[in-house]
């Protein structure tokens, strides 16, 4: 079995009430990134010239987004004691933020002029 590596603390381990807490985050964030990946996969098929608008309309709001949703999942590994369920869950809500920060950035990206 592989043990996460979480930095020592003077944190006693978790109670099972902080554990279930930690679950309800993790799956409201996962919600969040689920979410926003719906709106993307519809964006993606907007035309070029609408996605274009959406980009230079809302890249620095859905940026702002990505990067609260990344300090989120900091803040709930920080310290955690995480059991194979939170695990499970956290490498979840990872690999969601990772496709949907992909995602964001393939629509942005290409938006962008190319600086020389």
């Amino acid at each position: 079995m592989i043990k996460p590596m979480i930095k020592a603390t003077n944190q006693s381990p978790m109670t099972t009430e902080q554990a279930e807490e930690l679950k309800f985050k993790l799956y409201l964030s996962n919600r969040k990134v689920t979410e926003l990946a719906k709106i993307m996969d519809t964006i993606l098929l907007w035309p070029k010239q609408t996605r274009k608008q959406w980009a230079k309309k809302f890249s620095p709001e859905v940026s702002n987004l990505l990067d609260e949703m990344l300090e989120d999942a900091v803040d709930i590994f920080d310290g955690a004691t995480l059991d194979q369920e939170l695990m499970s869950l956290f490498a979840e809500y990872t690999e969601n933020l990772k496709n949907v920060t992909k995602q964001v950035e393939g629509v942005i990206a290409s938006h962008r002029p190319i600086d020389a």
